[in-house]
């Protein structure tokens, strides 16, 4: 019954105007969606692991308390500590970014870089941290798709930037955390898993 119904309502959406967002939501629509909506309803416990750090900045601003946040991190001593931001410019205050570039030299993090400029099946330009040079491990954080839907629900290991492979923030702190855990087809798109 339940199907019939959305049968009927995707039918009426596509063919009476004032219906388009109902044809727009069930064109994103995804059986994965509902897996996921399942099993994340379900009393298993979430699980939590401090091999992997990932450092969000969400509410600090400064400089060099984020650089003394990485520190922190880094005497914890994960297997691995993520950065998920980017310093695209130096900041008017030189001994803060002093401070977090001695941080960043010092902690091995990796930091993200976001790829742009997609043409002809590669990327042909970066936005990265002002900082970066061959010895800061960087991955990016593209999304994959073309933009067009509300819902992310899959990732790559890879892409290319100027036709040279580049890995993504994934692939790399699960390399600083494991060096031997290759994945054998990193072209190819992942769905994520919201629960973990």
């Amino acid at each position: 019954l339940t199907m019939l119904l959305l049968g009927v309502l995707l039918w009426l959406s596509f063919n009476i105007k004032f219906l388009s967002p109902i044809a727009h939501a069930v064109r994103e629509f995804s059986l994965s969606d509902m897996y996921y909506q399942i099993d994340w309803d379900s009393d298993r416990p979430m699980e939590y692991s401090s091999d992997v750090v990932i450092v969000d900045i969400t509410k600090l601003r400064d400089r060099g308390a984020i650089a003394n946040v990485i520190e922190m991190v880094k005497d914890c001593s994960p297997k691995a500590i993520g950065v998920d931001v980017i310093f695209e410019k130096k900041n008017c205050d030189e001994a803060a970014d002093a401070l977090l570039i001695e941080a960043v030299d010092r902690s091995g993090a990796v930091f993200v870089k976001k790829l742009t400029d997609y043409r002809n099946g590669t990327f042909t330009g970066q936005i990265q941290s002002f900082f970066v040079s061959d010895s800061i491990k960087e991955g990016f954080i593209n999304a994959v798709g073309d933009m067009s839907t509300k819902c992310v629900r899959e990732f790559r290991l890879m892409a290319t930037l100027n036709n040279t492979p580049q890995h993504s923030f994934v692939s790399r702190l699960a390399e600083e955390y494991d060096s031997t855990a290759a994945v054998k087809d990193k072209a190819r798109n992942y769905r994520i898993n919201y629960r973990r």
